[in-house]
């Protein structure tokens, strides 16, 4: 179970209210005239966008009852920083969380780590949970959150403390009558049992709890899947786990047919990449396979785990006044650019699956091609429950007046893109690279630890769907499009707050349309549905019809 902590909320000494950009909607008016929703959000693990194939349950149970964003991406694509935007609800360098570890990383680089999402909502009278992993480096710096080591503002807590992204032996805090109980720890950490069953039993236990309250309540479940598996002193390998009734014989045949179709798979020539993206191509289809294969089966028994929870909503009467937010943390490339990792500036590590449920708040049904980022996230959870950020700015925006997309609703907005370096020395480069990511164009900067060499990247996902060509030398693309998009990047590379850092759509300038239709060769076909040979509609990696996905329109 949860453990319940009392709270004290955070002096409301800046109060800063969750922007929303644009006039008022339907569904802003919806959400004014209903009593404040229960916030529940479910944050998996490295899942990609391709990913979604795997989450039938979850596609069912909230993509036919909410909003799908098509071009939902994580700025900061890595664990670490990316959770840091989750709860404090800005971009990294503002945040202070660049990346996993070293002198730029980890929760100890983080500004004001006790004013976080938790303490905002607790103070808008909500009843608050938080479970599993949390920001990277907790709980070795729980001294930063007072005697009992919790984060002001959470009511239940109980983060991961050992295995946090081990499949069968773990601890959270609730096992043990205190974070540096040792012997406890160990005990509950030798102990085998499923992490995704374990957080799915208490967080239907707790909600059950909270049910009879009459506060609403925001919970937020981070869960293992699909992450690689922490070996720790039980492990057997680093692929992720699951019990055998969620592994299929056809996952290999996905397998296949997806490497296929990729030629960024294994990639043979990487001379067009900046020194530090070029790997050797030793073993990487050995793991990719073995590695995907995990990721399906954990995806499955995460899949079931949440559309269990939200079946429970539905049935005692809480999902439709439920603001629900389902996301991951940042994708993930298994094997595409000889890379089995996320954080860098390719389509499957930037791209999550985002999904948003609040029937009574007039969010709508369908999907929409409007830009959209983990920074957006608190934004819109604050809007919908009338809370106040209390640091000095928030660089997102709420999402709650998004609207489905009919035909091109929306041209892309330039977003900021970056990840800093992993293992770094205070006198190191911050940053590993940073760049713009602009409707089928992606411009990135990369830095050499000591700054011996930086080299740009840049891609053309009209001409080059896979990120196998950078035409950063191009000298068109760097008069036509590189040049604008450094602009962009000069404008988002300090910004605070949302008025600086969420530029206006733009129609980017196209530099390939082969037939003459007024749309990008591959990109715009796919995110906007005009030709149904090459839709794509839910984002899962499979053209509409060719894949197994029940709600897919044009399934027979």
């Amino acid at each position: 179970m949860f453990r319940a902590v009392a709270v004290v909320g955070l002096a409301a000494s800046l109060l800063v209210a969750a922007p929303v950009i644009g006039t008022a909607t339907t569904t802003q008016s919806a959400a004014a005239a209903v009593e404040k929703p229960n916030v529940v959000v479910f944050l998996l693990d490295d899942a990609a966008v391709a990913d979604s194939r795997y989450l039938t349950g979850v596609r069912r149970a909230l993509g036919s009852e909410g909003l799908r964003f098509s071009r939902a991406i994580a700025p900061n694509p890595l664990c670490c920083p990316a959770r840091a935007q989750l709860v404090t609800g800005q971009h990294s360098h503002n945040n202070g969380v660049l990346t996993n570890n070293g002198a730029y990383g980890g929760i100890v680089s983080m500004v004001e780590p006790d004013n976080t999402i938790g303490a905002w909502m607790h103070d808008a009278g909500y009843q608050t949970s938080y479970a599993g992993k949390y920001v990277n480096g907790y709980p070795l710096n729980t001294d930063l959150f007072g005697p009992d080591g919790i984060p002001t503002g959470w009511d239940h807590w109980d983060a991961s403390i050992r295995g946090a992204t081990n499949y069968w032996h773990f601890s959270t805090f609730t096992d043990c009558p205190t974070v540096d109980d040792t012997a406890c720890h160990d005990a509950a950490y030798a102990e085998r049992r499923y992490t995704t069953t374990v957080e799915k039993t208490k967080t239907l236990a707790l909600i059950d709890e909270l049910h009879q309250d009459d506060a609403p309540f925001f919970l937020f479940t981070s869960w293992t899947a699909p992450h690689k598996d922490d070996l720790g002193p039980y492990g057997t390998d680093k692929y992720p786990k699951a019990p055998k009734r969620y592994r299929r014989a056809s996952d290999a045949k996905d397998f296949e047919r997806l490497i296929a179709s990729k030629p960024s798979f294994d990639e043979p020539d990487m001379s067009d990449k900046s020194p530090d993206l070029r790997r050797s191509r030793a073993n990487i289809a050995q793991n990719a396979k073995p590695n995907y294969l995990g990721r399906a089966a954990a995806l499955r028994a995460a899949d079931e785990a949440i559309t269990e929870i939200v079946d429970h909503l539905k049935e005692i009467g809480e999902f439709d006044n439920t603001l629900v937010v389902f996301t991951s943390d940042n994708g993930f490339l298994n094997g595409e650019h000889r890379l089995l990792y996320k954080k860098w500036e390719f389509e499957e590590s930037l791209r999550v699956p985002l999904i948003l449920s609040w029937p009574d708040g007039g969010i709508p049904v369908g999907i929409t091609d409007r830009s959209a980022t983990l920074v957006d996230l608190p934004a819109t959870i604050l809007a919908a429950a009338g809370a106040t950020s209390q640091r000095s700015s928030l660089d997102g925006v709420s999402l709650l007046d998004s609207e489905p997309t009919t035909v091109r609703s929306h041209q892309p907005a330039p977003q900021l893109i970056g990840s800093g370096r992993e293992k770094a020395r205070p006198e190191d480069r911050a940053w590993a690279y940073q760049g713009v990511r602009w409707g089928p164009y992606t411009w990135t900067r990369h830095w050499s630890r000591g700054d011996a060499w930086t080299q740009e990247q840049f891609y053309d996902l009209g001409d080059d769907p896979f990120q196998v060509r950078s035409r950063a030398s191009n000298p068109w693309y760097r008069k036509n499009i590189i040049l604008t998009m450094k602009q962009y990047y000069a404008d988002l590379k300090a910004c605070a707050g949302a008025e600086q850092c969420v530029l206006p759509e733009r129609k980017p300038i196209r530099a390939r349309d082969p037939d003459k239709d007024g749309l990008w060769s591959f990109y715009e076909r796919t995110v906007y549905g005009t030709d149904p040979r090459d839709r794509d509609t839910d984002g899962d990696g499979f053209r509409d019809g060719k894949d197994r996905d029940p709600l897919d329109p044009d399934r027979h």
